[in-house]
């Protein structure tokens, strides 16, 4: 599984790097544009993060793991009106989890490595000057390699993403719920899902294509025992978008803290970074014309 995501990995990369997708954006709102869920950009979020979980069924020092995800950010122009666009944005996360910790007892933890659940919102969204405004359904794939990493169950529910931007900030709030509906065909006998993933982020905007800010993802499990429920990290990040040959690049460090975690076990902190290149829209023209 390690080689093969970095074959994937090399692969998106070059493919990327061979390709015009500049524009006559300038780096500086290439950049912004990165921080909007909803923006008219189609990009490769790649993300590569060490994990430390801890909680009582621990003892002693945090427990690591690995972690590679990628999210695709494929806007659809859907139809024109005047200077406004209708897009139907796809946002796949496909994660990985490598050598990550998974409870067998009191202080005892295997280690495995797999493809975890993937989740596939829809987001409809108008282009606005300075809302930043969308929704539409989002699917769980039970695509789990591995029982610890998945819920065995197709999902629905709905997803939004609700913000507001300026030449010098964006501020979002992303929040996707999902119930579980039916099991993929193998043995379950857990609870149908209903779980929240809420991306929480604000974005400064520097000079020469540098930001910081927060992006944090919490979690929320409804089924989880009391005390098991929530995840809720914060942390700062600093980003930098370059341009190799024609193409935009952003580079992200992040490190986070979870202020509220799971007792049991769950996760503490983690350390992050992503490479965002920018790649050419396949469809540049509505879909069902303009007016």
């Amino acid at each position: 599984m390690r080689s093969s995501v970095n074959v994937l990995v090399c692969v998106l990369v070059l493919v990327a790097a061979t390709v015009d997708a500049s524009g006559e954006d300038n780096l500086e709102e290439v950049s912004a544009k990165l921080s909007n869920p909803v923006s008219d950009l189609w990009a490769i979020n790649m993300q590569f993060g060490i994990n430390f979980s801890d909680g009582d069924l621990n003892r002693g020092a945090a427990e690591v793991g690995g972690f590679f995800q990628m999210q695709p950010a494929l806007p659809i122009p859907l139809y024109k009106d005047g200077e406004r666009t209708w897009r139907m944005i796809l946002r796949p996360t496909i994660p990985v989890r490598i050598g990550a910790p998974v409870p067998e007892g009191f202080n005892d933890f295997d280690h495995e490595t797999g493809l975890s659940d993937m989740l596939l919102p829809f987001l409809f969204a108008p282009s606005l000057d300075h809302w930043i405004l969308g929704a539409g359904p989002g699917f769980l794939l039970p695509t789990s390699t591995e029982d610890a990493f998945g819920r065995r169950q197709w999902g629905i529910g709905p997803a939004v993403v609700a913000g507001y931007k300026t030449k010098k900030f964006s501020a979002i709030v992303f929040p996707n719920y999902i119930w579980g509906f039916a099991d993929r065909g193998d043995q379950n006998d857990t609870p149908d899902a209903s779980f929240l993933t809420l991306q929480y982020a604000f974005t400064w905007n520097l000079p020469n294509a540098w930001q910081i800010g927060i992006n944090n993802t919490a979690g929320y499990d409804h089924q989880a025992s009391s005390g098991n429920q929530w995840n809720v990290p914060i942390g700062p990040f600093v980003s930098k978008t370059v341009r190799f040959g024609h193409m935009p690049v952003k580079f992200q460090l992040s490190a986070e803290y979870s202020v509220v975690s799971q007792d049991d076990f769950g996760q503490r902190g983690q350390v992050k970074f992503n490479i965002t290149p920018v790649i050419p829209g396949l469809i540049q023209d509505p879909i069902f014309g303009s007016r």
